[in-house]
């Protein structure tokens, strides 16, 4: 696991970012390290550790030491990231933003989820959409990428502009804090 935050201080915003197969994902290194230039705490690992993802941010949420999180996931890590959210959803913990790029499977978004964008190519193996609970208030944005053929499953999560829109997401993304 490589984590990357603010040495000593008490982490109010945490990403949880998950690559895929064979940990090939390597633009979420990539923007863990513009996140960590913006000062936002960004732990990246396989798509596996999204249980102790889970269990790191119930227990930090619950203690008062988190009040957003952001899940970021590629290929089977963006799968990875639904089952996350639904584990938080469990523990009545909100997610402020999920971000999926090319996931393999569709999903349905819990209701606990702010916020999802997911990227994916309608032409290809990895085509999948999410959508949202009955009755829920996420806001879903699956963007379409199939009409840029510089762009493909494997490279999808490290283009530059992509990158750039997922840091100003996660920098403005907002969930009121719990108060004790």
């Amino acid at each position: 696991m490589v984590c990357i935050g603010l040495a000593g201080a008490q982490a109010q915003t945490k990403v949880y970012q998950m690559r895929g197969l064979l940990n090939v994902s390597t633009g979420l290194d990539q923007l863990a390290a513009k996140l960590a230039r913006k000062r936002i705490e960004s732990e990246v690992a396989n798509h596996a550790a999204w249980r102790g993802f889970a269990a790191d941010a119930i227990s930090r949420y619950r203690r008062g030491k988190l009040c957003r999180i952001v899940i970021v996931g590629h290929s089977l890590g963006a799968d990875s990231a639904i089952s996350m959210a639904d584990a938080l959803n469990a523990a009545k913990v909100p997610v402020s933003l999920i971000i999926t790029y090319g996931p393999f499977q569709s999903r349905v978004v819990p209701p606990n989820v702010r916020r999802m964008v997911n990227y994916y190519r309608s032409n290809s193996l990895w085509n999948n959409v999410f959508v949202r609970t009955k009755g829920s208030r996420t806001r879903i944005k699956n963007v379409d990428l199939g009409a840029d053929a510089k762009i493909d499953h494997f490279n999808i999560e490290r283009i530059p502009r992509l990158q750039a829109s997922a840091v100003r997401m996660i920098r403005s993304a907002r969930y009121r804090c719990r108060r004790r």
